[in-house]
């Protein structure tokens, strides 16, 4: 059945943001990224990749990884955004997620290049709470950050665990006081997109995980809060790069050897 609405076609076996067939082969395992740099950076360790869909910031690519086929959905900035691709993800048959982003430090332990597998959020992302209560968790499942672990420790890689905020706004209004009441109560770093991914997964029975690379450190942001025309440059590549083989292991399902 096919509805027209607004230019959109509509059918039960497409996505409604691409058009591309539900009933197709694809990956079950998916890596959500916020930009396509990000997704260059995740192309370069990959033996292919090929772009399937793009949608206003959306974009869907298919890669292929040591003979396995992963999607990578790339969500935009922003927690609503990341929600929208989460379903359309899931739409397509993917049940196992990994979130390759950024995180800023509000932690003292928190410097520039560190590795972060969050063990939770705060949930104060607006969108969320549009699925469930607040009083519901938004955690990561324990088989992905397990195996995120096991990557790094083979890599020898060392890496911080613990809580994060994710927040709804970029250009923020909250005060150093605000960011100094989360690093009292244990909170590593804040962030943009993960809060509503693992309330969603959960919700659906599926499963995600995290592996976050801080881009600016406590002292960077509180500069950057007090001196407005301040900005720092992400310089993070090359960790991101380090961290993209521990997402593809973590979520791709390889034959025991």
């Amino acid at each position: 059945m096919t509805i027209s609405r607004h230019n959109y076609r509509v059918q039960k076996d497409i996505p409604f943001h691409f058009e591309i067939d539900r009933s197709g082969r694809h990956s079950a395992s998916a890596i959500l990224v916020h930009n396509t740099r990000y997704a260059q950076i995740i192309s370069r360790h990959c033996d292919s990749m090929t772009c399937l869909g793009i949608h206003s910031q959306f974009e869907i690519h298919e890669a292929v990884y040591r003979g396995r086929t992963v999607l990578i959905g790339v969500t935009g900035i922003g927690p609503l955004a990341t929600s929208i691709m989460v379903h359309e993800l899931i739409g397509l048959g993917v049940d196992s997620f990994c979130k390759l982003g950024s995180v800023g430090g509000i932690s003292d332990t928190m410097r520039v290049g560190d590795f972060v597998i969050p063990t939770g959020f705060v949930r104060e992302d607006g969108t969320s709470e549009g699925y469930v209560s607040l009083n519901y968790p938004s955690v990561p499942s324990n088989e992905i950050q397990t195996r995120l672990g096991a990557s790094l420790d083979a890599a020898r890689h060392t890496y911080h665990r613990g809580m994060i905020l994710t927040k709804n706004s970029y250009y923020s209004s909250l005060s150093i006081a605000d960011y100094d009441y989360w690093r009292d109560r244990g909170v590593l770093g804040i962030e943009l997109e993960c809060a509503p991914i693992f309330v969603i997964v959960s919700l659906k029975e599926k499963k995600a995980g995290a592996l976050l690379v801080c881009n600016r450190s406590y002292e960077q942001i509180a500069e950057m809060k007090s001196s407005p025309s301040v900005r720092w440059k992400d310089d993070i590549d090359s960790q991101l790069g380090d961290a993209v083989a521990s997402c593809l292991e973590s979520v791709i399902d390889f034959p025991s050897e």
